[in-house]
């Protein structure tokens, strides 16, 4: 059991990276994946290629780790929380390209200038900017070409332009039990904060669209996975979801619920 100084006064684990710990499992069934236009989306505009060296921080279960396991590359998948990382490393095993590393974006434990692209899935709003920057850095390869040396940072963002949208996030609204923290979430992927991360060189951003088709258990799933979201065992779950049924029945067709997004791309050299 975790010491009470470990815990936030809103009852969640006071460090970042332990506050997905119990819900690796709903994140994995009811999260997004990325749009199938992503890699060649990258290679087309970035120069991707499978022989580049990926370094993944922040990997999580591996959502976008595995784009890039696809496309035949080397992947270090950096995950500090166990429960993320195990549920990557179960299902990415088969990769030979696949290397699961126990660290932190602000410490990868990698060598100097080793890798080509550092990505970052879902994840950038846990980091810490400045340290992460001067590690990001580090890593990269200094190679005098064009191609590569690139920090790729990418967040699938709900869109708001529905009522099952709308509707959504007043769920989330009312059931969340760390307002401060959804908060920070949210400013620290304002263009301006991404912008500060580069500067003084600059960032650019793309955006595809990307969408998600949910069953009931699947919005149930979506909603937990969520790090503000009263989390296993919590007293007030049960609420949760009989409202996450609600929802679903005033809004499926065809057995599901559609989420949209836009799957939002910031790409720059350091």
């Amino acid at each position: 059991m975790a010491d009470s100084t470990d815990i936030s006064a809103a009852g969640f684990p006071a460090k970042p990276t332990e506050r997905f710990s119990g819900r690796a499992a709903a994140y994995l069934r009811g999260r997004p994946r990325y749009p199938q236009n992503l890699i060649p989306f990258l290679s087309g505009k970035l120069g991707l290629t499978p022989a580049h060296v990926i370094a993944d921080a922040g990997s999580g279960t591996g959502f976008l780790t595995e784009c890039f396991l696809s496309n035949g590359n080397v992947v270090y998948a950096i995950e500090p929380n166990a429960a993320m990382r195990g549920a990557a490393e179960s299902w990415l095993g088969k990769y030979p390209n696949f290397h699961s590393i126990d660290a932190t974006a602000e410490a990868t434990t990698l060598a100097d200038s080793g890798v080509d692209f550092i990505t970052a899935g879902q994840a950038f709003h846990w980091f810490e900017p400045m340290t992460t920057r001067k590690e990001f850095a580090r890593i990269l390869s200094q190679s005098s070409s064009n191609i590569g040396g690139m920090v790729i940072l990418i967040w699938n963002e709900r869109r708001r332009d529905d009522l099952f949208a709308i509707e959504y996030q007043q769920l989330v609204d009312r059931h969340s039990l760390d307002e401060p923290a959804a908060r920070a979430r949210v400013d620290a992927v304002e263009p301006a904060s991404i912008h500060a991360f580069f500067a003084p060189s600059h960032c650019e951003l793309t955006s595809l669209p990307n969408h998600q088709n949910l069953d009931a258990q699947g919005l149930i799933d979506r909603l937990l996975s969520i790090s503000h979201m009263p989390g296993p065992d919590h007293p007030l779950q049960d609420r949760l979801i009989e409202a996450a049924m609600d929802l679903f029945r005033k809004h499926v067709h065809n057995d599901c619920v559609r989420m949209n997004y836009n799957t939002n791309i910031f790409y720059g050299k350091l």
